[in-house]
């Protein structure tokens, strides 16, 4: 996932929790990837982190991987803002 591609999007409209026909968010596929940087606009842009996104992130192979920690680090914080703003 290239950011310039994440970024124009977004700065064209897109919508940074639209779902594809799998339900996969934007987000889940820049974590998927490993791409901190696009992982950190969308959630700036205000993607949703959810609990199954980080639950995915902590089991099996990709927890043994110190960018899958970066990763899982910038979800838990974004899940815990997301829980503390107002609605």
């Amino acid at each position: 996932m290239k950011i310039s591609t994440v970024q124009f999007l977004l700065q064209n409209g897109a919508n940074a929790n639209e779902t594809d026909k799998f339900g996969k968010t934007a987000l889940w596929y820049a974590v998927i990837s490993k791409t901190p940087n696009a992982v950190k606009v969308l959630i700036k842009k205000g993607a949703r982190v959810s609990q199954e996104m980080i639950d995915s992130v902590q089991s099996g192979e990709q927890k043994l991987s110190q960018k899958w920690d970066k990763l899982l680090r910038m979800l838990k914080s974004a899940l815990k803002n997301q829980s503390e703003r107002p609605t």
